[in-house]
This record gives C-alpha cells, sequence and structure tokens, in this order.
C-alpha cells in the first residue's frame, strides 16, 4: 500500500498536463471573426482599389477600422434572412468625419467572398464632391 501513494499524486498531474495542453491549443485557435479580419486585412488592397476607383483622386488615404468589423444576417423578410455579410468600417483623408463601410457576403465557409464587394454606406460629404 505505501508503494501505491506515489501514483495517486503522479496521476493527478498528469491529468492537469493533458487538460492545460488542451486548453492552450484552443486558446491559440483564433476564432472565427479573427480568420474574416485576416482574411480582409490580406484583401485590404482590394478593398482599397473599390474605393479609389469610385472616388477617384479625391481620396488620399483610406484607414479601416478592424476593431469595428461586424458580422450582420441580410435581411429580406424571412425568418432566416438571405445570407450573412460582414461590414467593415473606416474613413477617408485622415478625416473621421468622411467615414464609410464596405459589405461584403459571407459564403458557405463564413468567410468573405471579395467578389460581392460593395458600398453599404458611400462616402459622402462635401468635401469630396469639391
Amino acid at each position: 500500500m505505501e508503494k501505491k501513494k506515489w501514483l495517486i499524486p503522479i496521476s493527478i498531474g498528469m491529468l492537469v498536463m493533458v487538460f492545460t495542453v488542451i486548453a492552450v491549443k484552443d486558446i491559440s485557435e483564433p476564432t472565427e471573426k479573427e480568420k474574416q479580419i485576416n482574411f480582409l486585412k490580406a484583401h485590404e488592397k482590394e478593398m482599397t482599389e473599390y474605393i479609389n476607383q469610385s472616388e477617384g483622386e479625391k481620396v488620399t488615404a483610406i484607414n479601416y477600422d478592424w476593431n469595428n468589423v461586424n458580422q450582420v444576417v441580410i435581411g429580406n423578410g424571412l425568418p432566416s434572412g438571405a445570407g450573412k455579410k460582414i461590414q467593415i468600417f473606416g474613413f477617408v483623408n485622415n478625416k473621421p468625419y468622411m467615414d464609410f463601410r464596405l459589405d461584403i457576403e459571407l459564403n458557405q465557409n463564413n468567410m468573405p467572398d471579395i467578389s460581392t464587394l460593395h458600398y453599404g454606406q458611400q462616402i459622402n460629404n462635401e468635401e469630396l464632391n469639391n
């Protein structure tokens, strides 16, 4: 019996290590939103080109608010909606009041489909129109 007393603390220690490894693995995997934002950051050039093409030379700088990216259900009157989209907010020419919103639909894997990129809210400011 004396020899088996060490077995219990060793077994508990091993279980704690296994659960710790599993917990660390789960923490280190990016969330779905982080994966979506990483995808958008990788396609930032296409998003910037879209804005530049629609606004021309009036836009000198584009700032995306990566902390303000939302996933929403596209509504069409159906209870389940018509799909999902990502909304990316930002502003141009280093002026926060010259803001915009880009919308991108999500595919069946819940990842943005860059081919569906469009304005959800265009840049609406007198400075750009002058």
